[in-house]
């Protein structure tokens, strides 16, 4: 029992000895603040232009499904994908012998009709005159000109099926509605087809055309085509990596999607090289208004306490870099960046990267900064005083020893 209350009392003083070491004789323990390494700007205007990005599938400016107007097996093809067709080019052609017959019969009926009416026409124009003079009486004129007008009817009949007819014989021959390039060929030889099932796809590909959805915040900032001149953008392509083409505003929407609730913009681009296909996925980069010189930083700097945006700012007025948060009010945004209308001027310094671990009047370390090199200066005056005094006592204790 007396052992172990003296291992106890030891210890206690142990303790109190440490405590009074660490304390600097019984005063409270010094913790150092932490310094946060940062990145940082400098605040400046420029031009700035507010744009959106915009994104949406390039088409061809016409695109055509075609499909025959009657039903069929499929017997000849005469264009393949990626041919260049004329508009009524023949693309395809249906076994169509059947058509054809009928198409002859209905012929025959009607040169049979046109002979039966050619006599009727003749007996009719011979006794109009004896009719007038009383020679025939009023019902033989009455059968005469009757089998005049059925005559006349029974020609007309006989045109509308023949033409009805031939057209259908016609149609056997599948064309192209459009002028374009083939992009697609549903069908072989032997298919049955019909107007249910499209045969080609043909796309006029000069100029392509992308439709994206502008708000309605933003759409009365577009202009449309005025005196031949649009409104050029620039587009970039993800088949085409870092590549930007230059297209224009064809025409703008009049009436907003009920979904979206925003309004159809047609932007044109020429396509002379055939480069751009259709399908591929294109970002407008579309101009909505000029801003002139103000100033703009990096959407990823702000941070937002209960709805109110902050900046820190650098305070380099003392011994020590510090921050301020100041709050800003913000304008458009502009791709990536925000226009800053109050809270900031001119040549202020502001922190782009680390902000988000900053409260107000933080101390920070800033690369590069004078504060730094000061520091690593006072660090080698330092090492140098450390340095001569090791050297001196090495030179008393080696005098002493001779």
């Amino acid at each position: 029992m007396k052992k172990l209350l003296l291992i106890t009392i030891l210890a206690l003083l142990a303790g109190t000895a440490l405590l009074t070491a660490c304390g600097g004789g019984g005063g409270e323990m010094e913790v150092e603040e932490r310094s946060y390494a940062v990145e940082t700007t400098v605040v400046a205007t420029a031009p700035t232009t507010v744009k959106r990005e915009l994104s949406g599938i390039l088409r061809g400016e016409m695109e055509a499904m075609v499909a025959p107007e009657i039903s069929g097996r499929l017997s000849t093809i005469l264009a393949n994908v990626g041919d260049e067709v004329s508009k009524g080019a023949a693309l395809a052609r249906i076994e169509g012998g059947g058509y054809w017959a009928s198409a002859q019969a209905t012929r025959g009926q009607l040169e049979s009709a046109r002979l039966q009416l050619s006599s009727a026409e003749s007996s009719y124009n011979r006794y109009k005159p004896l009719h007038e003079d009383g020679s025939i009486s009023d019902v033989q004129w009455e059968q005469i000109e009757t089998g005049y007008e059925l005559a006349k009817a029974g020609v007309e009949a006989a045109e509308g099926g023949y033409n009805q007819v031939a057209n259908m014989a016609s149609e056997t021959t599948i064309r192209a509605p459009i002028a374009g390039v083939v992009a697609a060929r549903n069908s072989d030889i032997g298919s049955m087809v019909g107007p249910q099932y499209p045969v080609f796809e043909i796309v006029r590909t000069d100029p392509m055309k992308v439709v994206i959805g502008v708000s309605e915040a933003d759409i009365g900032y577009l202009e449309p085509k005025e005196n031949g001149e649009a409104t050029l953008v620039t587009v970039q392509m993800e088949a085409y990596p870092g590549e930007e083409f230059v297209g224009y505003i064809h025409n703008i929407g009049v009436k907003a999607d009920a979904q979206t609730h925003s309004f159809p913009v047609e932007i044109h681009l020429d396509n002379p090289d055939q480069r751009l296909k259709s399908g591929m996925i294109a970002h407008v980069n579309l101009p909505l208004r000029e801003l002139g010189e103000v100033i703009t930083v990096p959407l990823g700097v702000l941070i937002t306490i209960l709805e109110v945006d902050y900046l820190y700012v650098v305070d380099r007025s003392g011994g020590e870099i510090r921050v301020n948060r100041v709050p800003v009010e913000t304008g458009a945004v502009t791709g990536d960046r925000v226009v800053i209308l109050e809270g900031l001027t001119v040549g202020d310094e502001i922190v782009t990267l680390g902000q988000q671990f900053l409260e107000q009047g933080s101390l920070i370390t800033v690369p590069g900064s004078s504060s730094d090199a000061e520091e690593a200066t006072g660090d080698e005056a330092a090492t140098d005083e450390i340095a001569e005094e090791t050297e001196t006592e090495a030179t008393t204790e080696e005098g002493e020893a001779e």
